[in-house]
């Protein structure tokens, strides 16, 4: 191999590996979004706005059934914990955190496609359609995950570093008691949110049934 080559691969695998782990999570998530309102109004337009009255009649069901509470609780806590607990469990691992990046590629194109769905079927007052079903949990669900994947980026992104430079750092990337005592803390704020999704959220969307639907 000439001296071209190797200069050439050298390059070529130094900056693959400055594309951090979450550069490629952000990529993968807001390329997703955009890529689920663009299906929403071109290829999936009918299908969109079919889903977006769907949406509103299985809200205005679900309103009709349940009440804020403990009927709600189990059906929140099985939704929304597997993902939480996987990323705990396993988001140090490299499997685990290319699940996490699916999750979120999957979320995002959700968003935008949910987003777009209500807008055909609402127009402007879509946007808030779809706030009002996610508030107020919103709020700790998104402080919980940016913790979450912050840490693991952190984790992965110096082993990467050490990697780039051949080398083995003899320190952990983060103690184990470290990791857990953050664990369980972002664990309490996202516990607290399917405690908010499954009391208050309620009301939010009867308030949204009421004016917009």
């Amino acid at each position: 191999m000439s001296y071209n080559d190797n200069r050439n691969n050298a390059y070529v695998i130094k900056t693959t590996k400055r594309i951090s782990v979450a550069k490629i999570c952000r990529i993968l998530f807001f390329g997703c979004f955009f890529l689920g309102i663009l299906f929403a109004n071109t290829l999936w337009k009918n299908e969109a706005a079919w889903i977006g009255y769907l949406q509103e009649n299985t809200l205005k069901q679900s309103l009709d059934v349940l009440s804020p509470g403990r009927e709600n609780l189990p059906v929140v806590a099985f939704m929304r914990l597997p993902v939480w607990t996987f990323l705990v469990l396993f988001g140090r691992k490299t499997f685990g955190i290319f699940i996490g990046s699916i999750y979120g590629a999957w979320e995002g194109f959700l968003l935008g496609f949910l987003l777009s769905a209500s807008m055909l079927r609402h127009g402007i007052s879509g946007v808030v359609v779809i706030f009002g079903m996610c508030f107020p949990q919103i709020i700790f669900y998104f402080i919980a995950f940016f913790g979450i994947y912050s840490m693991l980026f952190f984790i992965h992104g110096r082993r990467m570093k050490d990697a780039e430079q051949d080398f083995v750092s003899n320190k952990q990337d983060l103690t184990n008691s470290r990791y857990v005592g953050i664990c369980v803390l972002l664990s309490m704020i996202y516990v607290l949110g399917i405690l908010v999704e499954s009391y208050v959220n309620y009301f939010f969307l009867k308030g949204i049934s009421n004016f917009f639907l």
